[in-house]
């Protein structure tokens, strides 16, 4: 197998699940489903590791490759190892589909992954993690749920220095979710009576959710930004502390004559740290005027630097910049920024040059970046043929969720082939699954 095979084979190959299986592929359920898939170690190590690329933006699997389990049959053969797992649970890695896990199994009548379950809601084995298991033990047990988690952190509330936080919210927030606040609100008040740790938490929370009434309506984001000077800015840019988001909030709203200012100190100025700065001025928002002098950061020995450039520079349309990424699509050090400076310089037949001249980084970091800028360009050119592009990030991208917007894409242009469409309804992405259950 290479990773040009786009298609799904009738008979996968142990690579060909791996690869599946580790980008959450329908493919993969759709070959248990049809009763091919063969290697149980491939699905079991799935199972016990976190395998997601992105775990801010991708969900976890946990429901997803339960199914692939019942339709493997192998849920009954991967209980002693899955129960192990959760027994000893000690990091967040792969610790919330665990959790999910001890759902499914519990459903089933399976109490020791229910005691498990309530185990680590209350011991809290995760120091990073102290809502591990809370919103599963609320899909499990509902109302009973929220209460035995209530009490846990009515508890934890006498014995720490502060009195509220986003965890506690967060919990409420969930359980609401789920059952809905007048539910909520009743038990709360009837296990009061007879729990002061349940009392202790739903004062708290009636405390915080008044005081969150109260508070003034928060200032928006261009009010903060325009209360910085233009000398303000300067220091921010030349001084020692990181002050990335200033500068990029504050280069959103400025006047373009401040803008014009940043933009001769950039150009003058020597200090790496400082260009990469002012750089982070214009992430959001074009040059005054483009100067051409500005392309040779993109040479700069300084990664920062590097970076700061590309996204100041694609934020602009000028022939030069399309011109430099023409002439470095070949240059394997400088392909994976070129994409993204065709996103407002593309040209019809830009797509067929950058198909033909192409090459995938096997780095899954620079991948990622070349193929989510890449599925930009086409979403911001839709006259852009995209067939052989969109199916290229699809299938190559190690993100569920850039995957997702290029399936979209490309069903959403008609020019989807059968077995995408086929293989989207059963992603591990659920964004996915939906908007090909919507089409029907």
């Amino acid at each position: 197998m290479t990773e040009w095979d786009m298609e799904p084979t009738d008979l996968p190959s142990g690579i060909q699940c791996r690869d599946a299986i580790r980008k959450g592929l329908g493919r993969a359920l759709l070959w248990a489903e049809k009763g091919v898939w063969k290697d149980k170690d491939i699905l079991l190590e799935a199972c016990l590791t976190d395998l997601r690329y992105d775990r801010q933006c991708e969900e976890e699997r946990g429901p997803w490759l339960w199914r692939m389990m019942r339709e493997a049959r192998v849920a009954e053969a991967f209980r002693l190892p899955l129960l192990n797992a959760v027994e000893k649970v000690h990091d967040s890695l792969a610790a919330v589909q665990l959790c999910q896990f001890c759902v499914r199994y519990a459903q089933q009548g399976d109490d020791q992954f229910r005691r498990q379950l309530r185990r680590i809601v209350a011991e809290k084995p995760v120091p990073d993690c102290p809502w591990l298991g809370e919103q599963e033990l609320i899909e499990l047990e509902g109302e009973t749920g929220f209460l035995f988690a209530a009490k846990i952190r009515g508890t934890v509330l006498l014995l720490r220095e502060w009195e509220w936080d986003m965890d506690d919210e967060a919990m409420i927030d969930t359980a609401i979710d789920q059952l809905g606040e007048p539910k909520i609100l009743d038990a709360l008040q009837s296990a009061s009576a007879s729990s002061k740790e349940i009392d202790r938490f739903r004062q708290n929370w009636l405390v915080a959710a008044q005081k969150k009434k109260d508070d003034n309506p928060r200032q928006t984001h261009a009010s903060r930004m325009r209360k910085y000077t233009l000398d303000d800015v300067i220091r921010a840019a030349e001084g020692t502390q990181n002050q990335a988001g200033l500068l990029r909030g504050w280069g959103m709203y400025a006047a373009e004559a401040d803008l014009a200012i940043i933009l001769e100190r950039l150009l003058a100025c020597q200090d790496a740290k400082a260009i990469a700065n002012y750089l982070g001025v214009f992430s959001n928002r074009p040059l005054p005027r483009f100067d051409e002098r500005i392309l040779n950061l993109l040479d700069s020995e300084n990664e920062r630097v590097r970076m700061r450039a590309l996204c100041a520079i694609a934020q602009n349309t000028h022939p030069s910049i399309r011109k430099y990424a023409v002439e470095h699509l070949l240059d394997s050090k400088s392909v994976i920024y070129c994409p993204k400076l065709f996103i407002n310089n593309f040209i019809p037949s830009d797509e067929d040059l950058i198909l033909e001249t192409l090459s995938i980084p096997d780095d899954a970091d620079n991948r990622h970046y070349l193929l989510m800028d890449l599925i930009e360009m086409l979403e911001h050119n839709p006259a852009a043929r995209c067939e052989t592009l969109a199916l290229l990030a699809y299938r190559l991208t190690p993100c569920s969720s850039c995957r997702y917007r290029a399936a979209k894409l490309s069903i959403g242009l008609s020019v989807a082939p059968a077995w995408l469409i086929a293989e989207c309804g059963y992603d591990a992405f659920s964004a996915t699954r939906e908007f090909v259950e919507g089409l029907v």
